[in-house]
């Protein structure tokens, strides 16, 4: 029990060290402090007597290299429960039978640990090992998936949105994109990283008819006028329990028109592809190349801890079975299987066109009648003008014969009066006749001259109703006088 008991010790107060030396680029930097603090930790203790010889050792503590704990093979749950069963070693007894052996053991250790250590410390003190190189293939990205499912490599990052150096280390680590270029500047911004489209390209024509393509580099894909296409993206993505992803189209397609049809949140632990609905709302198609880059994604790091026994509640993982999906394992469970999806927006236009061809035709028929309206109206216009020309022509006809017979009365009522003269001069013995006479001729002539006054008043009102009717005929494009000017 108390071999157990220092080696207990010896791996509790070796966190502590480590935990304090820093990042490796400190502890090489700082070489003699770790000698330094490794002395001050052995006397602190009590283990070391630095006026024995070394080689002297007690017999409860073994030489073999499986007693002295190596630090940076051990999880943090193992590194606190070994910190909590060896709470109680400190004690003198068990700490007066190390000699100077053990220290330099300990010494020395402490100087290749500086050397396996990761460069972020964990709350517990116990570092885990960092890759130096992204996966080499699809199988090295699963074996670290697999890992570090539940394991956080970096415990010092708090749960927040993660900033593009975090997300380039967690790239680097777990392979939580692969594959992916973290090299490349241009893919990242302070908190996001751009990925470019790759997988399947999925639609369906207007007659319902699927068109299903493997995306490849270079080629040009249609996103069609006022339809919904699904693509993927090209790295496979492989999130651990304590890390989600959002993601959003690229700006540069929203400002064209394309907008992303979904709230797009990736649950943490998911592994697979995506299956990316886009909406074209223009009204001309839009073509990207494979290759080209499609969205932004974030990474937000959760308050996960695995079997943390302060909740009460259990954490709900997300389901295994609908991990490495095909694209029509996700679209059929949404509409049903081989169920077209289709934007709404061709079948309503077409609906408003068949209208509006109605609609014209009926405005063409109301068209005609109107038309045809006009032509009666016309007609009925021109033959009511010509009726009234000819009662005008035969009226003026008639007023021209008026005159001429009123003109023959007078001259008739003049040559009476002459004859009365004569007749006057000549029978000078019968003035009282001629008196009489001249008497009854100025009656006549006064009644012919109020015949004559009323004929010019009549003649007068038909010239003026003949320039009236002239006027009319005139408006309606008829008449002598209009032809002449």
């Amino acid at each position: 029990m108390k071999c157990e008991r220092v080696t207990r010790s010896h791996s509790l107060a070796r966190q502590r060290l480590d935990g304090e030396l820093g990042p490796l680029p400190w502890r090489e930097a700082r070489g003699k402090e770790v000698e330094d603090r490794a002395r001050v930790l052995d006397k602190s203790i009590g283990r070391i007597d630095h006026d024995e010889p070394a080689g002297v050792e007690t017999q409860r503590v073994a030489a073999s290299s499986d007693t002295r704990t190596r630090t940076s093979d051990l999880s943090c749950d193992e590194a606190k429960a070994r910190a909590t069963t060896g709470s109680d070693v400190e004690n003198t007894d068990v700490a007066l039978t190390v000699r100077t052996s053990f220290s330099r053991r300990l010494r020395m250790q402490a100087k290749k640990s500086a050397h396996h250590m990761p460069d972020s410390r964990s709350d517990c003190s116990t570092p885990i090992s960092v890759f130096d190189a992204i996966p080499k293939d699809a199988e090295d990205a699963d074996a670290r998936a697999d890992r570090f499912v539940d394991e956080d490599p970096f415990h010092k990052i708090l749960p927040a949105l993660l900033s593009s150096e975090h997300v380039k280390k967690y790239i680097k680590q777990i392979g939580m994109l692969y594959p992916y270029d973290i090299e490349n500047a241009d893919n990242f911004k302070a908190a996001s990283c751009e990925i470019e489209m790759g997988g399947t390209y999925i639609r369906w024509n207007e007659d319902k008819s699927i068109v299903e393509k493997n995306i490849v580099p270079l080629v040009p894909y249609v996103f069609p006028a006022n339809s919904i296409t699904y693509v993927q993206i090209k790295p496979i993505i492989r999130l651990p329990n304590y890390i989600a992803m959002r993601f959003n189209l690229r700006i540069k397609h929203v400002h064209r028109g394309l907008l992303l049809g979904t709230g797009p949140l990736v649950d943490p632990g998911y592994r697979g592809n995506l299956v990316i609905p886009i909406h074209n709302l223009t009204a001309s198609d839009y073509v990207i190349y494979g290759g080209d880059k499609l969205i932004w994604a974030e990474f937000t790091k959760t308050s996960y801890i695995k079997e943390d026994s302060n909740i009460n509640s259990k954490f709900v993982p997300t389901q295994k079975r609908i991990f490495n999906q095909p694209p029509k394992y996700w679209l059929d469970k949404a509409a049903g299987k081989n169920v077209p999806i289709q934007n709404s927006i061709p079948a309503a236009l077409a609906v408003a066109i068949k209208s509006a061809e109605e609609s014209k035709a009926a405005a063409k028929g109301s068209l005609d009648a109107a038309e045809e309206a006009r032509k009666w109206a016309q007609r009925w216009v021109l033959g009511s003008a010509l009726g009234a020309l000819l009662a005008s022509v035969g009226m003026v006809i008639a007023l021209h014969q008026l005159f001429h017979q009123v003109d023959g009365n007078i001259m008739q009522a003049v040559s009476a009066v002459n004859a009365s003269t004569s007749i006057s001069n000549a029978a000078r013995e019968s003035i009282d006749n001629t008196d009489k006479s001249v008497k009854s001729a100025t009656s006549s002539l006064d009644r012919i001259e109020h015949d004559l006054d009323s004929t010019r008043k009549v003649a007068e009102e038909q010239a003026t109703r003949i320039r009236l009717l002239e006027q009319e005929l005139c408006k309606a494009g008829i008449g002598p006088k209009c032809k002449k000017d």
